[in-house]
Order: C-alpha cells, then structure tokens, then sequence
C-alpha cells in the first residue's frame, strides 16, 4: 500500500516545520504534501515549502469553512492535485498533532477502510447531545446532509458510527467517490464523512490516537498549548505516540536520544 502525507496547516510556520521534520524523521520515503488554509496575505515562507513535496493553497476565503470541512478542503485538494499522484491511502495530518511512531506502525490495521481517532456509536452522540447533529441550530442541517445523499432515499441514522476527522487515514477510493458524489456542506467533517463510510460499507478503525489513555491530548484541560518536553518525555516513557496540541518548538531529536539512552533501543 502506497501511503501519502496531507499536512493541513494555516499558521505558527516554525511549529510546521518542527511536526514536517518529525514526520520525515518517522516515515521515510513517504511523501508530503501541504494542505494550506491560512490567510493569503501570510503564507508559508520557503524554508517551510522546501520541507514539502508540494503545496497547495485552498481557494476558500471564509475560515471557519476551512475549520468546520476538511474533508471538503481535502477534496477540493484531490480534484486539482492529488488525483494526478501515485497513492493508494493518504493521512491528513494537522499541523499541531505530532506522531511519534511511524504511520505504517500507528495504521497497520486499517487496511482498505478508513484509520480515525476515535469512533462513537449513535447512543453515546444522543446522549452527549453532540452538537453538530443534536443542536436545535444544527438538527435542520443534519437532516439536509442526510436529505442530499444522492441515491440513498432511506437513511437509518441510528446505525451510522461518528469518527473523529483529526489524524484520519482515508483511502484513494474513497476520495475518488467523494469527488463523484460531490458532498454538500451542511454539517461538519467528521459527521459528513462518517456518514459516507456507512453508505459506503467502509470500515471504521480506531488507530487509538484519542483512546490510548496514555497519549498526551490537553486540548481541553487547562494546559492547553502549554506542553514541554519534560512532558513529552514522560509521556513517550510512558507508551504515548500521539501528542496534540503540539504548539510549542520541541526538541525531538534530543527527546528520542533520552528515550534511546534510558531504553538502550533506537528509534
């Protein structure tokens, strides 16, 4: 299996370039391409796409467009580049999760479906009220996604499983449907590309990036952005290989060299 790298990002560049690095260092021979959603007027500077294997700049203006569907941005991607390139299952990486393990090690057990974060029955969604398809706002929406599916008149919500779209794995077949079925923009990514892998019959695989409960994840604690390497390093030792949100320069190289000293292993 052919796999490629699509690193979506819009800003803190030395951050960027840190998790590009870290990639290249774990995945050799696999190529990135950047998925670039920032604003025009401060794009990325060279020493930052010359780490890439290509760039591309998405065309949308609005930024919560570009937050709320990536799945969309990553279409949009596929339709002007990456339909033309040699691959045969792409992992859209965001800017702030760093990998610590190689991608063939974190995803082996996907196979044709799809690798994602996490999965979430429709029971545990209604029971969180989760908001992108249980919100008063959002409930008409939810309903015209369901409602634009072209050939697929009945739609049992109730058996969809939800996945998580940050650090998803997504196989060149998938995309190419996509592209035929041209998808409206009525809900967020994660809803609308789950929904398509249960039409679809693809497989769901939790790769345990957000379930492994040692993976070192603050975004909604208090420590939000604020993760040092003393961190890292205890995090590693502990069996971590997903850190999110990676916003602070670390020094990987020395991270791994203090792991390999302790270990007597080398990464």
């Amino acid at each position: 299996m052919k796999r490629i790298i699509l690193f979506r990002y819009h800003k803190e560049f030395e951050v960027c370039k840190q998790n590009i690095n870290l990639l290249r260092q774990l995945n050799p021979g696999c190529a990135i391409f950047g998925l670039f959603g920032g604003d025009v007027d401060n794009t990325p500077p060279r020493s930052l796409i010359e780490l890439l294997d290509g760039n591309y700049i998405l065309p949308f203006e609005d930024p919560k467009f570009k937050w709320k569907n990536g799945d969309l941005c990553a279409l949009d991607w596929f339709e002007k580049v990456g339909h033309e390139l040699d691959f045969d299952t792409v992992n859209i990486i965001e800017w702030d999760l760093a990998l610590t393990k190689p991608l063939d090690e974190i995803y082996a057990a996907v196979g044709d479906g799809l690798g994602v974060a996490g999965i979430m029955n429709y029971d545990y969604v209604k029971r969180i009220d989760w908001p992108w398809i249980f919100r008063s706002d959002s409930r008409p929406l939810w309903k015209k996604q369901l409602a634009s599916v072209k050939n697929a008149p009945s739609i049992d919500e109730t058996k969809i499983k939800f996945s998580v779209f940050g650090g998803i794995q997504i196989p060149r077949s998938f995309l190419e449907k996509y592209q035929q079925e041209q998808p409206q923009p009525f809900v967020n990514d994660e809803v609308r590309i789950s929904l398509y892998a249960y039409l679809w019959n693809y497989k769901l695989t939790d790769v345990g990036l957000r379930t492994n409960p040692v993976n070192l994840l603050t975004a909604r604690s208090h420590e939000y952005g604020s993760i040092t390497d003393d961190k890292v390093v205890a995090a590693l030792k502990n069996g971590a290989f997903a850190i999110h949100p990676a916003r602070a320069v670390h020094t990987f190289e020395a991270i791994f060299e203090m792991l390999d000293e302790d270990s007597g292993s080398t990464n």
